[in-house]
């Protein structure tokens, strides 16, 4: 017999009577929260390990991570690349500005994190 969805099985199994219940076993993809359990744990210490070290830049004594200096400095290339385009009115070629900055934006700060603090 195929069951489409776990409610089929179960309506299955209720018409036919608890009898079966102790040797079905239940489907591993109909229980994704297993899944998510088994997921978390193995991941949660690869995620914890990369806490060990925190990146930062002493500026007049109070020390900020290097990720807003690679946020601050994509901004400004992003608005520098975006007047260069407008200026030669060429802005077309990005897509929707939205988009176009977002993406333009992470680009650049994960270029800046990767040319000058990956160490």
């Amino acid at each position: 017999m195929k069951f489409n969805t776990a409610n089929d099985f179960y309506g299955y199994v209720q018409k036919r009577g608890n009898r079966f219940m102790s040797s079905v076993s239940i489907p591993f993809h109909s229980r994704p929260h297993v899944l998510v359990a088994r997921t978390l744990s193995w991941l949660s210490p690869m995620m914890l390990g990369a806490c060990s070290v925190s990146p930062s830049i002493s500026v007049l004594g109070a020390y900020f991570p290097d990720w807003m200096f690679c946020v601050l400095g994509a901004l400004l290339l992003t608005l520098i690349v975006r007047a260069v385009l407008e200026r030669l009115r060429r802005e077309r070629l990005l897509g929707p500005p939205f988009v176009a900055n977002s993406v333009l934006l992470l680009l650049l700060s994960l270029l800046i994190w990767l040319l000058i603090f990956n160490s």
